[in-house]
């Protein structure tokens, strides 16, 4: 283990430790998201609306962002484009204006008649906490 021979040295070490900490963090975030909206297909298939698959595809988090003694990133969902699914709904006879937004929060929460195992982002969002919490514990114990 390198040792700090002043107060800025030991600044700079647990740094960079934060920082490679975060980059496992990002990693296991970016995983869990994955993980999650992809077990979001194991309900059923719907009958009303075409499957895109836009879900498991969206899942993304930033860059580090490295700034005095911070470092963060952020862990979201990609608002798809639903522009083909509207379409066929309407050939079908059926009004539908879902954007990315209402799609992605009508997926969470099991509303609009949406087929899936709901509750993604919540198990998601407790699955990085835990990954965080216990990342920087293995890092500075």
């Amino acid at each position: 283990m390198p040792v700090a021979n002043s107060m800025g040295e030991l600044e700079q070490m647990l740094r960079q430790q934060l920082q490679n900490a975060m980059q496992v963090v990002q990693a296991k975030s970016e995983a869990d998201m994955y993980e999650e909206t992809g077990k979001y297909y194991t309900a059923g298939a719907p009958v009303l609306y075409p499957r895109t698959g836009a879900l498991g595809a969206s899942p993304r988090t930033s860059g580090l962002t490295v700034g005095g003694n911070t470092v963060s990133f952020e862990a979201y969902l990609e608002e798809p484009s639903y522009a083909g699914v509207n379409a066929f709904l309407r050939s079908l006879g059926y009004s539908s204006k879902f954007d990315g937004y209402t799609a992605l929060n009508a997926a969470e929460t099991h509303t609009y008649r949406t087929k899936g195992r709901s509750g993604f982002w919540a198990r998601s969002e407790q699955k990085i906490e835990q990954d965080f919490n216990s990342t920087l514990a293995s890092f500075f114990s």
